[in-house]
């Protein structure tokens, strides 16, 4: 039931899937070193029939999936539009901790 009242509100219409990341960082002294992000990407749905709705809850997929959908399997059909990070809505904003990570690294912060 959580899974059709979900679809049923994102279908036909956008939405944003935010990701907050934290990282923690210790020191030899003193607390962690914390940085912090948010990623947010746009996702349009087309409309679909309410039978495909219930073919794709029958299939389990949504399941296991924030938001009731993979936009990587089943739901990709769906999808008209996405707007920012596609690996944020597949569940990590791979790019974005990426960039991070080297900017911690080029300011001495982190260490390898």
């Amino acid at each position: 039931a959580a899974a059709r009242a979900m679809l049923g509100r994102l279908v036909g219409r956008s939405h944003t899937v935010i990701t907050g990341v934290v990282l923690l960082l210790p020191r030899p002294v003193g607390p962690a070193e914390m940085r912090r992000f948010a990623c947010e990407t746009g996702v349009t749905m087309r409309a679909v029939e309410a039978a495909d709705i219930e073919a794709y809850i029958a299939s389990g997929e949504p399941f296991d999936k924030a938001g009731g959908y993979g936009i990587q399997k089943g739901a990709s059909p769906w999808i008209s539009e996405i707007h920012g990070c596609y690996f944020n809505v597949v569940g990590f904003p791979i790019s974005r901790f990426c960039t991070e990570v080297e900017d911690l690294l080029r300011s001495g912060v982190l260490k390898l």
